[in-house]
């Protein structure tokens, strides 16, 4: 080792024959150069000396890096972003005191952790797991968090309290759509997407030419509550048969439409529950309805979902030997046109009001005939014209007699 002959402690200073004299004895004392300056030294580079010189440390443990302040044999191991372990403290044996599993709290390492989780992070977690972001909903599955993209499968994907927002059963169409412009070699397979394609129209009603003229959608969440059972119904066999289809070159197109066809399902059972006033029937519907959300098969899950429609429009059963018309318009002595659906048709009779508040009764119980062209006298004297009705066949049996 190198000797610098300076003393570890300051001695006297005597005055001898002109000359400075110190009486402190060298101790060959040995420091460790402190680079840092942590107070631990590295010790592949000492002196023996006697004064103790700057930079330098006398015996410590061994400064495994000498350039970082925060490593040292005194410091504490951390974790780092991706739940590893960063050796802080120069000794890897001890490395395994620290549990760093899932340390920032992001089980799904998606970049996102729940509130409760983010809201609680301590100051050094918030120095190491800088790149983490709150709002987690789902912190099992990486797919779902506030950075993922709203998509049609009854999932709130974007955690924005919403579930399927901008998704509607016009996706209906969007799945016919892909389901005609598939083909497949295997023959077995095309008589399954077949047989889904003409359940599938039957299920869109009025919104397709070859759809089942009993089901009246009102729009793209609401359907007459009459028949509308079978829109499930239908969908349920649609998926049924493309869940048989086998060719893997088309499946990825299947499972596309079939997340569409579901999400038109479960759109009709959640807005009728939305709309429900509370009561025994609404809690029975939400109960069928989360049992649908935990279905895996989609047939089962369409199941689910059109027993919690029905219990919101149990009253359908009850008006099922009442009511035979779905739909009936008419022509005001005025000229306007006054259309009526679903519940508003009355037993057994439906009042119309035109624009200019003029009034009619018409019977609308199927117990005796009406049709097209009909011109029905008010009690004015005024002549009304029915230009429209749609029926169950009922109506049209009973005026054929």
């Amino acid at each position: 080792m190198e000797s610098d002959n300076f003393c570890y402690a300051e001695g006297t200073i005597s005055c001898i024959n002109g000359v400075p004299f110190d009486n402190c004895q060298p101790t060959n004392e040995t420091v460790y150069y402190d680079l840092d300056n942590d107070t631990f030294g590295d010790h592949f580079n000492t002196k023996e000396v006697c004064l103790l010189p700057p930079d330098y440390v006398t015996y410590t443990e061994h400064d495994c890096n000498d350039t970082d302040a925060t490593i040292n044999p005194g410091a504490n191991d951390i974790c780092d972003i991706n739940n590893s372990v960063i050796n802080k403290d120069c000794n890897a044996s001890n490395d395994g005191e620290l549990n760093c599993e899932n340390y920032c709290g992001d089980s799904d390492a998606d970049g996102y952790v729940p509130d409760e989780i983010y809201d609680d992070y301590t100051l050094l977690q918030q120095i190491i797991c800088v790149f983490k972001s709150g709002g987690d909903c789902n912190d099992n599955d990486a797919d779902i968090n506030p950075g993922a993209e709203e998509i049609c499968d009854g999932v709130d994907n974007d955690c924005d309290g919403k579930i399927d927002e901008g998704c509607s059963a016009v996706g209906k169409e969007d799945a016919l759509a892909i389901l005609e412009s598939l083909t497949t070699y295997d023959s077995k397979s095309q008589n399954e997407l077949d047989k889904a394609i003409k359940e599938l129209k039957k299920s869109l009603g009025n919104r397709h030419p070859e759809g089942d003229k009993k089901i009246i959608w009102l729009d793209s969440a609401h359907i007459i509550c009459k028949h509308g059972h079978k829109v499930f119904d239908k969908e349920k066999k649609a998926a049924d048969h493309l869940e048989k289809i086998t060719d893997t070159s088309i499946l990825s197109s299947i499972n596309q439409a079939l997340i569409l066809i579901v999400n038109a399902d479960r759109t009709l059972a959640l807005t009728a529950i939305n709309e429900a006033s509370d009561g025994k029937d609404k809690t029975k519907a939400i109960e069928k309805f989360n049992k649908g959300e935990a279905e895996t098969r989609n047939k089962h899950k369409i199941q689910e979902y059109r027993k919690a429609w029905k219990h919101i429009n149990k009253h359908c059963e009850k008006d099922k030997k009442k009511r035979c018309i779905e739909e009936i318009t008419v022509q005001s002595p005025n000229g306007d046109y006054v259309t009526t659906v679903g519940d508003e048709v009355g037993h057994p009779d439906t009042v119309f009001t035109d624009i200019y508040g003029d009034k009619i009764a018409i019977h609308t119980s199927c117990s005796r005939c009406i049709y097209v062209g009909q011109e029905i006298k008010a009690k004015d004297k005024q002549i009304w014209t029915i230009t429209e009705i749609i029926d169950d066949g009922t109506l049209a049996v009973k005026c054929a007699k």
